[in-house]
């Protein structure tokens, strides 16, 4: 599977097509879900991974990026569905995605990105049967 921070980044330097519905983002005849974890780090490496459609949508709205477009960013985001990303980020995560920097010190590894995004595993439940048995047993 690609990585979508890495077809994000290469659709837009290399000019070819993105779009959007409801639910996903498309790179040609990929797509993944809106809410994917990508590899980039929020409040400058210290929070949560950015979801892909946080930094697409920043992507498509750079003039309403900084602190002099901020309350027209966060109306604009809101309005269309779009998670926010933060001020204190904007500047570096839009000179990578657009190519002008090679990396960000606030990405972080594949491996560690999977474990944050792996699901925790969750002990089954015991079917009716089971706990009805269970509780026949204790009395």
């Amino acid at each position: 599977m690609s990585d979508p921070l890495s077809l994000l980044r290469e659709n837009f330097i290399k000019k070819q097509p993105m779009h959007h519905d409801d639910h996903n983002i498309f790179f040609g005849n990929i797509r993944f879900p809106r809410n994917t974890v990508t590899a980039y780090k929020q409040d400058r490496g210290r929070g949560d991974p950015y979801t892909l459609e946080a930094l697409y949508f920043l992507l498509l709205k750079p003039h309403l990026a900084g602190a002099a477009n901020t309350r027209a960013y966060n109306d604009e985001s809101r309005t269309q569905g779009f998670p926010k990303v933060l001020l204190a980020d904007q500047k570096d995560v839009l000179a990578y995605l657009q190519g002008k920097t090679e990396t960000s010190q606030y990405l972080i590894s594949i491996d560690e990105l999977a474990a944050i995004a792996a699901p925790t595993p969750q002990e089954p439940r015991p079917s009716a049967v089971e706990h009805a048995a269970g509780e026949k047993r204790q009395r």
